[in-house]
């Protein structure tokens, strides 16, 4: 599960650019609506409260005037994995001092690097609410072995650190794909899509249409 993470930074490159959608397609997706089914939208409503966003600062990171405190010097996403602990990319919170994490209706909650995975570029962060801060709910925890190619999927995130819980849907091209990281190891077990993804959308959940992170 883990390893399927990474290909939210691994494949940041293929964004998509927007394409007209055929009279039909929309028939069809009205149909489909009309027939009880979920859509991407229905799912992304759904989960969306699980999707965070993470920044990150640095000592003697840059101050913006006319503002109050140290702007943050990365940003990426992130998904609640369980109360109080959030899993991102691990490369996202590398070399950070600090780490804000901010929920879907926009509270800031203080966080703590807690666990990382170098080679699996995965990092684990637990919550520091402060002053009564609620928790963000955790998302469903899926099975990624049942993935199929031709899977309908959806990302979220937090593309180039500024537009928060962008939603993006495509499709599972392929599983088991293997990439290598050109730093001496390949990782392995991924899941490749054409959902839209951008810098920024590092360590975001990949959503199956049964609203599960896979």
């Amino acid at each position: 599960l883990f390893t399927v993470l990474s290909l939210v930074l691994l494949l940041f490159a293929t964004m998509s650019t927007g394409v007209l959608v055929p009279e039909a397609s929309a028939q069809e997706a009205n149909a489909t609506a009309a027939a009880g089914e979920q859509t991407a939208a229905d799912v992304a409503e759904q989960v969306r409260e699980s999707a965070v966003t993470v920044y990150t600062y640095t000592q003697g990171g840059p101050f913006s005037p006319g503002r109050t405190g140290q702007e943050p010097t990365g940003a990426g996403s992130g998904w609640v994995y369980d109360e109080g602990v959030v899993v991102t990319n691990n490369h996202v919170v590398t070399g950070a001092d600090e780490v804000k994490v901010v929920t879907s209706d926009g509270t800031i909650i203080p966080a703590e690097v807690v666990g990382t995975d170098w080679y699996q570029d995965v990092a684990v962060l637990r919550l520091q609410p402060e002053n009564g801060q609620e928790l963000p709910p955790a998302a469903t925890v899926g099975d990624s072995d049942t993935v199929r190619a031709g899977d309908e999927v959806i990302a979220i995130g937090t593309p180039l650190g500024q537009f928060a819980n962008t939603v993006t849907v495509g499709y599972v091209g392929g599983t088991d794909r293997s990439l290598n990281t050109g730093a001496g190891y390949s990782l392995t077990n991924l899941i490749q899509h054409d959902a839209s993804i951008s810098p920024g959308n590092s360590g975001g959940p990949l959503f199956s249409m049964d609203g599960a992170v896979i």
